[in-house]
């Protein structure tokens, strides 16, 4: 059910006007890239509702961080109702701080979607808690350059293209399940890609895409038709020191604190547990002694 109509009270009122004025002075003199930030001083109640009114009337990406993961998976329904689009939540991985087990495929899958998001020109919306701003990610320039397009009536390099697929993360099955699984019968191929709710269907004519097409799992019956699908990556490369989610935005960007005490007790928390994690490896001779524990610089998108 949608509670758009909600915030149009707010969006009217003079001081929400001056904010947007503020904000928008502010951003015309910003770095060209990690976007502003701003701390709702406000009730707890009142505070997803000045988020979707900004969302609404700046028509710009807007990353809200909040305290804790259970308020961040609260949050994303919350907006989506109040803005009438989808509100991504950037997932937590499910793994220790220092662990050598990759997350479950479909958080690397969620994540990978929001980092999709933002690599474009829409106007995002995302829901973030600490922990998953501080599990290590590739930088902006890495991930946009691993993903590979097909294209509709565009020739496509087939091998090439299933052995990439491979590298980044996907796995070759009989049938297509579950994200980041793909298989092919002769010109045709099936690939479930992050991000995507459905899995698509790919037929080669030739070695030209004639047919892009999502389809059902479960039936295998074709749905709509697509001119493009994109292939995000799956895996986890070596992470590079210092990228945050804020390497992903530009100046237009809009970092929206929930609650600026909480998730600075929050941050410091979380760095205490991973440095616990890091000297008891080091003890174990499994992790070097010397090594950094996760960045904590996201939440500070200036």
């Amino acid at each position: 059910m949608s509670l758009i109509g909600l915030t149009d009270s707010i969006v009217q009122s003079a001081a929400f006007q001056q904010l947007v004025t503020e904000l928008a002075h502010n951003a015309a003199g910003a770095a060209p890239e990690g976007g502003a930030r701003l701390s709702l001083e406000l009730p707890r109640a009142g505070r997803p509702f000045v988020a979707a009114a900004l969302y609404r009337t700046l028509k710009r990406p807007l990353i809200y961080v909040t305290a804790s993961v259970d308020a961040s998976r609260q949050l994303a329904g919350v907006l989506s109702q109040l803005t009438d689009v989808e509100a991504f939540r950037f997932s937590e991985p499910n793994t220790a701080f220092y662990d050598t087990v990759a997350p479950v495929r479909e958080v690397i899958a969620q994540r990978s979607a929001v980092l999709a998001a933002l690599s474009t020109p829409a106007n995002s919306l995302i829901i973030a808690s600490p922990r998953a701003l501080m599990h290590p990610m590739q930088s902006r320039a890495a991930f946009q350059a691993r993903a590979r397009s097909v294209v509709l009536d565009q020739p496509v390099a087939l091998e090439q293209s299933l052995q990439h697929w491979v590298g980044i993360g996907y796995e070759n099955e009989q049938v297509v399940e579950r994200p980041g699984a793909f298989s092919r019968r002769g010109g045709i191929v099936d690939v479930w890609p992050a991000g995507s709710a459905q899995p698509v269907r790919i037929e080669l004519f030739g070695n030209v895409a004639d047919s892009i097409r999502y389809f059902d799992p479960g039936t295998q019956r074709s749905g709509n038709a697509l001119k493009r699908v994109t292939i995000l990556p799956l895996d986890i490369p070596p992470a590079v020191r210092g990228v945050s989610l804020a390497d992903y935005l530009d100046a237009s960007a809009l970092f929206v604190i929930d609650d600026e005490l909480e998730l600075q007790a929050a941050w410091e928390a979380l760095e205490d547990k991973a440095k616990r994690e890091r000297d008891t490896l080091a003890e174990a001779e499994k992790y070097e002694p010397d090594a950094t524990a996760p960045d904590a610089g996201a939440p500070d998108a200036g």
